[in-house]
């Protein structure tokens, strides 16, 4: 990308690099988020010369691989819908539209931030 001159980063964050995880508290992975948010913005700064934009969104809870046993509990069901505006977690296909703004060159000039895909949470 340096040597082409043009690029886009978009890395995957999480909502934990800023709250923590109540329902299944594990300090590592909300640090490891923050590292992330910070590699984002550090990295956005130092390349911009070279006309790469790094960006990041931070999703809430989806159902993925990784996360499959847990949106499949009744108790963290009832967590999600006390603790999240929209009363539940994401669904499928809803991290598209971000992918597709951060990618496409109606972003070039945004580069170091990131977009918490939450359904409220964050800005509650």
């Amino acid at each position: 990308m340096i040597g082409q001159k043009y690029g886009k980063i978009i890395n995957l964050g999480s909502i934990h690099f800023k709250v923590g995880r109540e329902y299944v508290p594990l300090v590592s992975y909300c640090a490891s988020k923050g590292d992330v948010l910070m590699l984002t913005k550090g990295l956005a700064v130092e390349w911009a010369k070279y006309n790469i934009t790094v960006n990041a969104f931070s999703p809430a809870y989806f159902a993925s691989e990784m996360t499959g046993q847990l949106v499949s509990d009744e108790g963290f069901l009832r967590f999600i819908k006390a603790n999240s505006p929209m009363k539940r977690i994401g669904a499928d296909g809803e991290l598209n539209g971000i992918l597709l703004c951060f990618a496409f060159d109606a972003s070039s000039y945004t580069t170091g931030t990131y977009i918490p895909i939450d359904g409220g949470r964050i800005s509650k």
